[in-house]
This record gives structure tokens, C-alpha cells and sequence, in this order.
């Protein structure tokens, strides 16, 4: 992918835009190291936000927009999307009543449930995945990026079950995976 775009930014392409927040390259990093090292204009939009979490909303609704996500990939940044916003949201009830009102979580999981054309249950399921994927990823960040990438496949419960397992077993079974180049994963060779 980093190849492709290079290629067409040397063939006279205009670099896509690059995205930033707080001097932190939000979206566009790839086209920002290219045409830096190479020397050429990149269109810079900075973005507003109060915070962090309004920042990553954004970057997930963004990625969301795009018609090249994988299955997997999309399930991960809804989750990540409803975790954040519920945050988001819980914060701003504090904020202007000074507590919490019941069912903003669910309030939260409708509304991205119909932004995105699904049930707020998967909404819900989806941010218990992307909590799994972040605790692998926080473990044994290579596993997480095999799953994300498809290049490992394995169940939502299994992620779960996965989730749970100490590092140095999370290890073990990456490098496992790695020497019998597994491509599908399930309980039993989780627990071996």
C-alpha cells in the first residue's frame, strides 16, 4: 500500500490530504513521511477538537467512510467508535447535570446502530471486540495486528477467550503460530 502511494504521488498525483490535531498527524501519515522525505507541498488540515476522545471518534468515523475496510476492520472501529463516544457522552451528562442519566450507553449504541445500519446489540458485540483486540494488542501487539489484518482468522468468542490469556501465553501461541503458519485458530490450539 505505502509502494502505491508513492508511486502515485511521483506520478504527479495530488498527496491526500493530511489531517492533524494538536500537532499530531490525525490522518494522512504515510503521505506526510513520502512527500516530506521527497520534498513536496502535502496539504495540511488542522482539525478541532475539546479532546483525546473527540479526536479518535473522528478518526474512526473517518476510516468508517471509506469503502476498502475490511469486515474485521469495520467491527473493530465501531467498537472503538462506541467506546469512545460513550465516554464522550457520559462526560457531557456530568458536565450540564451533574450525573448520570440511564441509558445513554444504550442511547449511544442506537444512534452509531443507525448510523451504520445495524441492531444496537452488535454495536454492543462490537465494542466488547474492539476491548478484546486493545487487551491483545496491549499483550502481544503482533497477534492483534494478524487478527485485524485477516491474516489470522478466529471467532468473536474466541477473541474474547484470547483476550483473557496472560502475556506470556499470548506469547507462545503467536510464535507457534508464526513456525506452523496457522491461518485459523480455535479453543483447542488456544489452550495448547
Amino acid at each position: 500500500e505505502l509502494v502505491h502511494l508513492e508511486r502515485k504521488i511521483f506520478k504527479g498525483f495530488q498527496p491526500e490530504d493530511i489531517y492533524t490535531w494538536d500537532n499530531l498527524i490525525l490522518i494522512g501519515y504515510n503521505t506526510y513521511s513520502i512527500c516530506k522525505n521527497r520534498e513536496i507541498e502535502y496539504p495540511i488540515k488542522n482539525i478541532c477538537f475539546s479532546s483525546r476522545s473527540e479526536a479518535l471518534c473522528w478518526v474512526c468515523n473517518y476510516y468508517l467512510k471509506q469503502d476498502v475496510l475490511s469486515e474485521i476492520m469495520k467491527k473493530y472501529l465501531i467498537g472503538k467508535q462506541f467506546d469512545v463516544q460513550k465516554g464522550i457522552n457520559e462526560r457531557k451528562i456530568k458536565a450540564f447535570q451533574g450525573g448520570k442519566i440511564p441509558g445513554y450507553i444504550y442511547q449511544t449504541a442506537l444512534d452509531l446502530g443507525n448510523e451504520y445500519s445495524m441492531a444496537q446489540n452488535t454495536v454492543y458485540k462490537y465494542g466488547i471486540f474492539s476491548r478484546s483486540i486493545d487487551s491483545i494488542h496491549s499483550k502481544e501487539p503482533e497477534l492483534a495486528d494478524k487478527i485485524l489484518s485477516g491474516v489470522l482468522r478466529i471467532s468473536h468468542n474466541n477473541i474474547i477467550e484470547l483476550s483473557r490469556l496472560p502475556n506470556d501465553a499470548l506469547k507462545s501461541l503467536n510464535q507457534n503460530l508464526s513456525q506452523e503458519h496457522i491461518e485459523h485458530i480455535g479453543y483447542s490450539e488456544m489452550r495448547h
